[in-house]
């Protein structure tokens, strides 16, 4: 693991999931992830708001919402959180969104 991906994961910057046998699960836009840090925070920044916005809104499997894009502010962003019926609190599921103007978009653990 480079020293850059570690960072992120000591600092709580890049969501992952680890399994019993200590092998962690990682499911990203890496591309955001290779940005310099200060970058990479205001991206998680970004990241973290919109999440936020999916999770609240989520009542179903791959319900797809329409939010304000974090970075642009224009009401672009669709996304969805994959958790469905099934879904275990204590688990993390994929959740992922694009704005339709402009570059920002997420596909993650969360």
């Amino acid at each position: 693991l480079s020293s850059h991906f570690a960072s992120l994961i000591d600092d709580n910057l890049i969501n992952f999931e680890e399994d019993r046998h200590g092998i962690l699960n990682i499911d990203v836009s890496i591309g955001k992830y290779l940005k310099p840090i200060k970058e990479v925070k205001e991206y998680v920044k970004n990241r973290d708001s919109i999440i936020k916005k999916l999770k609240e809104a989520s009542v179903n499997d791959l319900m797809l919402s329409k939010f304000d894009c974090p970075q642009c502010g224009e009401n672009m962003f669709r996304g969805s959180y994959n958790n469905g019926p099934w879904k275990d609190k204590d688990k993390k599921y994929n959740i992922n969104g694009v704005c339709d103007n402009c570059d920002f978009k997420i596909n993650e653990l969360a």
